[in-house]
């Protein structure tokens, strides 16, 4: 018996169903869901309701191309066969790693070398300045098809390298003329003077700096080689920035991680929040590690989620309060997945999971040492590593690791989440004898997150309307 690829959501309102075919949720009276669920617990069929109502709802859904079972019948990347073409001309961003070097020692940081076995520590190895011309070139023979450049520094601390960073961005402003062309910087802003300010300002650079909290939170991770907290002359610097720098300033974005040592007493205010730097532009995220799960405190989630609370009621407009970024961003992300949220005609015979990109083609990351890797969050290992400047791309290796959900093929067909899988190789890896179970161990995860996301989009919708209606 062939049960409708649907995954069932209730409401205190409403029944619902997610359909994976059609990527589309579809509110539905009790008698429908009832049906529904009877259907998928293997105690009724699909075309065979007892009430003659429900048989007309039901006979709708499939004549609407609904509540079909069809699953796919191969889990590959439709953009397999066009890896070549996209690498060898339509790359987006290219990320330079100026130095594997770095004047904090931030305690959640994945190069420490205290906790991290996979991944590189912190090096003074540092990118030469033939590498960086090479790399920018390299870029442009690559991007033929791309309507604009971006290139970004990467660290390690990438002004610790100053004058290359400099020397590349004078470099590629003559280089990579003809289209437009922005640069972006991620920086700890602990060596962020008047001078440098003044450099990355006339020339249009974006830049995004790493800050947890108040002093006490940030200092608590946040810290110099020496141990000493860096609160201080980081909001210093960004002080001074506004006050001097108002174009630069308008263009610095905030980036905070929540670790299980974040205070949920004090998580209304995280990550502080710092004037004239809107909501819009805080970036946050949970730790990230390759030896250990992340264990997130229960009263700390209990923060996290009242945050959330607070944001849905501003959004909706019932409640006048403060918020916190991580609420905002929290809520935005919904609304955004929402929005632009596509319905599809079905499901195809050959599909793959939402998780990967193609590597390399959206944020390509070029190590000191020129080798090539899909962006800067992987692991700078021989798995990971895609090609070099010299030897250009290893575009077997791009498509095996765009093509992780092969590795659990049988799994991923029947996920009804598929369309919504946020895994890539990054956090499984792809060619080890390992990486199914690794892979599979991820799983639960992404159902989890992917049933919160389509409840808050029922809760929204509901909200709206009831509102809408009564208030």
């Amino acid at each position: 018996m062939e049960k409708p690829f649907i995954k069932l959501f209730r409401s205190p309102y409403s029944g619902y169903f997610y359909d994976v075919g059609k990527n589309d949720v579809i509110r539905i009276p009790d008698n429908v869901y009832q049906h529904l669920s009877k259907v998928l617990d293997g105690l009724a069929y699909l075309g065979q309701p007892q009430d003659d109502e429900t048989n007309q709802l039901i006979k709708g859904f499939i004549n609407l191309g609904y509540l079909s079972p069809e699953r796919p019948m191969k889990i590959w990347h439709s953009a397999s066969n066009m890896v070549p073409l996209l690498l060898e001309r339509c790359l987006g961003k290219i990320t330079l790693q100026l130095t594997q070097d770095c004047n904090f020692r931030c305690k959640y940081c994945i190069y420490s070398e205290a906790k991290n076995l996979k991944q590189r520590s912190h090096t003074n190895k540092a990118m030469t300045i033939d590498t960086a011309k090479k790399a920018v070139i390299f870029y442009r023979n690559h991007a033929i098809n791309a309507n604009m450049y971006n290139v970004g520094f990467y660290g390690g601390e990438p002004l610790l390298e100053w004058e290359l960073l400099k020397e590349t961005v004078l470099f590629a402003e003559r280089e990579l003329a003809g289209k437009l062309l922005t640069f972006s910087l991620t920086t700890n802003a602990s060596l962020l003077t008047e001078a440098k300010a003044a450099f990355l300002e006339e020339h249009g650079v974006n830049v995004l700096v790493s800050l947890d909290g108040d002093r006490t939170e940030n200092d608590h991770n946040r810290v110099f080689k020496c141990g000493k907290g860096t609160s201080d002359m980081v909001l210093d610097n960004l002080q001074i920035i506004a006050e001097r720098h108002p174009k630069l300033f308008s263009k610095i974005s905030i980036s905070s991680v929540i670790t299980p040592s974040t205070q949920a007493t004090t998580f209304g205010i995280y990550p502080k929040e710092i004037e004239g730097i809107p909501f819009s532009r805080y970036m946050i995220t949970i730790e990230d590690s390759t030896e250990h799960d992340v264990i997130i405190p229960l009263e700390l989630l209990k923060a996290m989620e009242n945050e959330v609370c607070k944001a849905y009621l501003k959004q909706l407009g019932v409640l006048p309060c403060n918020i916190s970024p991580y609420g905002y961003s929290r809520v935005h992300s919904i609304i955004n997945n929402y929005k632009s949220a596509k319905p599809s005609n079905g499901i195809q015979r050959i599909m793959a999971p939402g998780g990967p990109c193609i590597p390399g083609k959206s944020r390509l990351f070029v190590s000191a040492d020129g080798s090539l890797y899909p962006c800067e969050r992987v692991n700078e290992t021989s798995e990971f590593c895609i090609g070099t400047l010299d030897s250009g791309f290893d575009f077997e290796k791009a498509q095996k690791m765009l093509n992780i959900g092969a590795i659990t093929e049988k799994d991923c067909s029947n996920c009804w989440a598929l369309r919504h899988c946020t895994i890539c190789a990054k956090s499984c890896g792809y060619l080890s004898c390992d990486a199914p179970a690794e892979k599979r161990k991820l799983c639960d995860s992404v159902r989890n997150n992917t049933t919160e996301k389509i409840r808050a989009m029922i809760l929204l919708s509901e909200a709206e309307s009831f509102f809408d209606q009564y208030c």
